[in-house]
């Protein structure tokens, strides 16, 4: 009886594999759906993240009639140090390529013409544990290196509370003074409330990259990937 010997690396590789949700592509459209939660792409439009539902209701804030670009979740490059609205158009409201590979969807942008970038982005979802996975890459494809780093911007429903670690100095802005730091944590909680379906993230966690920098990045003619998971019990 002949025996198949695999080198552990790639057994390793095998299974992660084989614990990636089948995306399903329809046109410009690629969606992962695991339990209650549906994450879809848009390719036509930026990249983006169009909708991620959980039991149906849409953490983000939809495309519709009027709202131009700010739907969705995004990603620019950082600082802002561009005009407004955002001037890339290749980066943030061009068609991506598309594609399919090992169960993750990747969108490639082309060449922007502001910013001399290129954004890749890759979408995967673990079934056993139901993290959405994202992996950004921002290539420097211009003749002279940039200070950039990798900018999500996510537009969301009105209400809850907003959270992240507090690093050094103030924060500002309109909403800056109603902050509260407790333990190192800065806590807004939103008293704005729009119409909409309330939602029950309870038992969710949200984990930050396992290499989130809090400065720039100088990219001499090369790229930084930037991990993002959501983790959803």
């Amino acid at each position: 009886m002949k025996k198949l010997l695999l080198p552990a690396a790639l057994l390793f590789s095998l299974n992660a594999s084989s614990q990636r949700v089948a995306p399903v592509q329809d046109g410009d459209i690629y969606s992962f759906t695991v339990g209650n939660i549906v994450f879809e792409l848009d390719a036509s439009f930026g990249g983006r993240i169009s909708s991620f539902k959980i039991n149906g209701t849409d953490i983000l804030y939809p495309a519709q009639n009027g709202n131009d670009f700010l739907w969705g979740s995004t990603l620019w490059p950082s600082p802002q140090t561009w005009p407004w609205p955002p001037p890339f158009d290749a980066l943030e409201y061009d068609a991506y390529a598309g594609e399919i590979k090992d169960n993750k969807v990747i969108l490639t942008s082309a060449k922007d013409d502001y910013t001399k970038l290129v954004f890749e982005k890759t979408f995967y979802v673990n079934s056993a544990d139901s993290s959405v996975n994202i992996e950004y890459k921002v290539l420097n494809d211009g003749t002279s290196g940039k200070s950039v780093a990798a900018w999500e911007v996510s537009r969301v429903h009105s209400g809850g509370i907003t959270f992240f670690p507090r690093g050094a100095g103030s924060i500002t802005g309109a909403f800056g003074n109603q902050f509260e730091t407790i333990d190192g944590i800065a806590w807004f909680n939103n008293h704005f409330v729009l119409s909409w379906t309330p939602l029950d993230l309870t038992n969710c966690l949200a984990v930050e990259p396992s290499n989130r920098r809090t400065d720039n990045l100088y990219l001499p003619q090369a790229n930084f990937t930037s991990r993002r998971h959501l983790y959803l019990p």
